[in-house]
This record gives C-alpha cells, structure tokens and sequence, in this order.
C-alpha cells in the first residue's frame, strides 16, 4: 500500500461520505503495525464524541454483542482523552501515553481489555484534521497489541498523508450540507453562493454553477477558451492556473501530492483580483456519468462576495464588536484606507484591526480570509 493510493481514496470520499470506511482501511494497510481505524466527527455544540467511520475490525466487532455493549457501555470512557485531543494543535500527533491516565491503569480499563481482546490493538494515536471552530474531526489509529510503541515509522508515514486527509474532509462537509438539504450534490451546485467549477486535468470543465457562468460571462480576466478550459486572459496567470489545475487534479487520482492551491487572477477592469481555491475531488459514485479524479475549483469574486454568515464567523473565532465591522467592510473589498473614512477612525487604527483579524483567523492575506470564510461556513441557499 503505498501514500497515493491513500490520498486517492481520501478524495473519493468527498462526494460520497460512505467511501470513508474504504479510506481507514487503506490507511491501516499503508501505516506499519496498524490494526484499526476512525473517523471522528462533531458539529459544534454537537455533544459527545462520536466516531463517524470506522475501518474494517471495528466494523466486524462493533455489530456483535460484546461491540455493542462497548459502544452502550465503555466507549464513554475515552471521553475525556477525546476533549483533550481536541485542545491539541491542527495535525499534531497526540499519543494515548499522553493521556492524564496512567498507563498501567488504562490498560486495565475495560475499554482497553476489549479492544485489546477483540481487535489486537492497545497503543494508538490520534490527530486533529481540521482548525475549525465550526466542527470537530480527527483520525484515530490502533496499533497492534504486540508493539510496546508505535514505530517511528508509522508516524513519518502519518505526517505524510494528513494534509490530504483534513483537506477531503474539509470538502466533504461542504457535499454533505447540500446533500442533506436537497439530497443531490453536483445538480445542486446552483444553491451554493460561491462560484464552482468541477474540471479535468487538462482544465476542461465538466461542470459549472450560475456564479461560476456569471464570472465567465463577465470576460473579466477569468474565462473558458475555445476547448471549455478555465483560463485565465493574462498569460503568466493562465499558466499558474494550469499547473495548479493539474497538481491537484494529479492528487485526486493518486498521482500527486498536493492537497490545494490558492492564486489570484488579475482583472483588466482593475477591480479587485479573483480568489480561485483549488483542491482534489473524487466522483466514484458517478453523478457525472463516469468515475472522475479531477478538481474542484471554489471562484470568489471579491467585487461581489456571497452573504456570508459573518455574525456567526465573528462569534466562531471570537472578534470584538468593531473587528465584525470592519470585516464586513473587508469582504465587500474596502481597503484599510476606505474602511478608515466609513468608520470615522485613523488609518493605523483600522490598519491594526485588519492585522487583529487576521491573527485570530489564522491568516495571512485577505484571499486567505475569503477562503476561511467560506470554507467555515459555506454559503449555501
């Protein structure tokens, strides 16, 4: 099992949430001295943890009767191991030897005899995909009961891999909130307020959202050429725009390592740039007519931004009262300047509450705060 068949799986789970079971087991193959697998994932506000996925020994144990009394019974018992994984940092390794329980006593728990007994795993270890305070995830992993440690090598081969498995998770959630609205992904892409092109690794798009139509129809630096590729009107761009096409579509069929790629177009009308958010994505259930292993790619245009929940943003990531205003005023494309003269303040007061925005959101440019947010709370109407 090598790492791109891993990251293959990962973004054939994108569209379809079920294919995650297919990906944990690819992941148990590919990691040395792994036995076992899961998923966790958690709305915020969402409760207790839960494990979504699980890899193929959890799925043969957790249906019988001693499965389903773990789960009814001692599952709970990892609780507060998970609310101490979810204070860890984004990919970060986080060792069940870490835990505030000592070894000698966790493995006397009875959660740890069963899963000891019944899987052969008793080490494990666990890593935060995503650093969103709209939701919860992690990937835990169980290695086998004969190993005292988890081999360096399980972990190098874990690092490598991570980056592709938050990134599928982090578009799946996007397909999922549609799918539970209206029950279809792709034929619904009109409904998410962002512009969306699915496309091959030549570029060809396969399919396109109104916004995605009006952008191209606006013949503003970013369009489709005579062969239906995305292109971009200044050269170096279209270039850019190529490449990063094909690096990400390479990763989605196992090719690649690349988990997204972020550039700006430039405008001839001089308007502010076009966000383009790239990333691998997989179509194995073939809503398209075929199995695909392309891009997607996610069109902000600054000029005319979605209606984004920035209450909710703002709440989220803990901004102050006029930090919510003057990001209200960011998204719509005013400058520190002109955000100054609407709020009646200094240029450097709004200079350092655009820098104190970005800090907390974990950003370093305003494109990257167009994706945060809509990659934190999707505009989906």
């Amino acid at each position: 099992m090598t790492i791109l068949e891993v990251i293959e799986k990962a973004y054939d789970s994108t569209i379809t949430p079920e294919n995650w079971q297919i990906t944990l087991d690819k992941l148990v193959e590919y990691t040395e001295g792994a036995v076992s697998s899961g998923l966790l994932l958690r709305e915020q506000g969402g409760g207790v943890y839960q494990v979504s996925h699980v890899s193929a020994a959890y799925r043969k144990f957790l249906p019988t009767p001693d499965g389903q009394y773990y789960l009814n019974e001692l599952a709970a018992l990892e609780e507060p191991e998970f609310s101490k994984l979810a204070r860890q940092p984004r990919l970060r390794i986080f060792k069940d030897t870490e835990s505030d329980v000592p070894l000698e006593i966790k493995d006397k728990r009875a959660d740890y005899v069963m899963l000891r007994e019944h899987l052969g795993m008793n080490r494990r270890i666990a890593f935060r995909l995503n650093e969103n305070p709209s939701w919860f995830d992690a990937i835990t992993i169980g290695f086998d009961s004969e190993l005292k440690t988890v081999p360096d090598a399980a972990e190098q081969s874990v690092r490598a891999v991570q980056s592709h498995l938050a990134k599928a998770i982090e578009l799946m959630r996007i397909f999922s909130l549609l799918k539970a609205r209206y029950q279809a992904v792709l034929s619904v892409l009109d409904r998410l307020a962002l512009g969306v092109v699915i496309v091959l690794p030549s570029s060809e798009v396969l399919v396109k959202n109104q916004e995605a139509e009006r952008i191209f129809d606006a013949a503003d630096g970013l369009g489709l050429d005579r062969y239906r590729r995305l292109s971009a009107r200044d050269p170096d761009k279209a270039q850019e725009l190529r490449a990063a096409i094909e690096s990400v579509c390479r990763s989605a069929g196992g090719e690649g390592d690349d988990s997204e790629k972020l550039i700006q177009i430039t405008r001839p009308s001089g308007r502010p740039g076009f966000v383009v958010d790239m990333a691998p994505v997989g179509d194995s259930t073939g809503e398209l007519g075929h199995a695909l292993h392309g891009g997607i790619v996610f069109l902000i245009d600054p000029d005319r931004p979605p209606e984004f929940d920035i209450p909710k943003f703002a709440e989220l990531y803990g901004l102050s009262a006029a930090e919510v205003e003057v990001l209200a005023l960011i998204v719509i494309g005013d400058t520190s300047t002109t955000i100054a003269e609407k709020r009646g303040t200094a240029v450097d007061t709004a200079k350092n509450q655009v820098k104190s925005i970005f800090s907390k959101t974990d950003c370093s440019s305003r494109i990257e705060l167009f994706r945060r947010i809509a990659r934190t709370l999707p505009p989906i109407i």
